[in-house]
């Protein structure tokens, strides 16, 4: 597994990749690190009296726009070649900042998951000329704006669904099935939301505002959740084709549709789906109104 951890200077990443690093057991460097080992610190030693590689490396944000050119010169003939020669080695390519390596990379499938770290409300983002990507070149937008805590648990969700999950049919409910859903509930989550805020759906047309944590917006995001069921019924009632999927049922391409904006409601509210969804399910193993000889019952639940 090669990943990529991008994001403006001081969000975190490198915070992150050692998390991940920690977690997965992968191998991680700074990529500025990398860099300076390889040749900026050749480079700029003399110009700037570095007395060894780390003198260099702790100044790096004093001269960012220098290093993205040094870089840049350096893959001038590919694109890709200090992207190579650090995955050669390692797993996790923290710091990159250049669209041309980027798109080049991406080309050639050099990296699985790009990972956005989000830290825009404790620190400003860098200047244009040291940094061309977005979070939107991200698959999945670690925020990190809260507490270390809050960031490890974020990160410990993530490292949970990179790891390859059991499969389980049997209709148990020990440890492991639960964890199984937590994870799957916290993925469909994490990718609904990240795309739908990607598609500017949490975005105010005119304006160009954020529109988490505008009035009434959870109000209007649940009545479009009740819409789609509605439509799931209509569908079944009539054992109607869909119109967008062909060769589906039109209900069940509509629950699809209620649990993606389910999802999406949840990750722009900052709830943990997944982990309710698994403690629910728990529970109602354990609740007398759920169990066989008190629904049949009279004034049981029937369905």
């Amino acid at each position: 597994m090669k990943l990529m951890i991008i994001g403006h200077g001081g969000h975190g990443k490198d915070e992150v990749a050692d998390l991940i690093a920690g977690r997965l057991h992968l191998r991680s460097i700074a990529s500025s690190l990398f860099c300076a080992q390889k040749f900026i610190y050749d480079a700029l030693k003399d110009k700037y009296g570095y007395r060894n590689l780390f003198e260099c490396f702790n100044d790096r944000r004093n001269h960012r726009a220098e290093w993205y050119d040094l870089i840049c010169e350096y893959n001038s003939e590919d694109p890709c070649r200090m992207m190579k020669e650090l995955y050669q080695e390692y797993d996790i390519y923290t710091g990159l900042r250049s669209r041309r390596e980027f798109e080049a990379g991406k080309k050639e499938g050099l990296f699985d998951l790009v990972i956005w770290v989000d830290g825009s409300k404790r620190e400003p983002p860098e200047d244009p000329s040291s940094m061309d990507l977005t979070e939107d070149d991200a698959d999945v937008v670690i925020p990190n704006n809260g507490t270390l805590e809050e960031l490890d648990d974020r990160v410990f969700r993530l490292c949970l669904l990179l790891k390859e999950p059991e499969r389980y049919a049997e209709g148990s409910l020990d440890a492991s099935v639960l964890d199984c859903v937590s994870r799957a509930g916290y993925l469909i989550q994490t990718v609904c939301f990240s795309l739908s805020r990607k598609a500017g759906w949490w975005t105010d047309l005119q304006t160009g505002e954020s529109l988490m944590g505008a009035p009434r917006i959870v109000e209007q995001k649940l009545a479009l959740i009740h819409s789609e069921v509605s439509e799931a019924l209509e569908g079944h009632r009539k054992d109607l084709m869909d119109d967008k999927l062909p060769h589906r049922k039109m209900v069940e391409v509509e629950l699809a549709d209620a649990v993606i904006r389910i999802a999406d409601l949840a990750g722009a509210m900052g709830l943990k789906l997944g982990q309710a969804m698994a403690e629910k399910l728990q529970y109602n193993t354990t609740r007398e109104d759920h169990k066989l000889e008190n629904r049949r019952k009279v004034g049981g639940k029937s369905c």
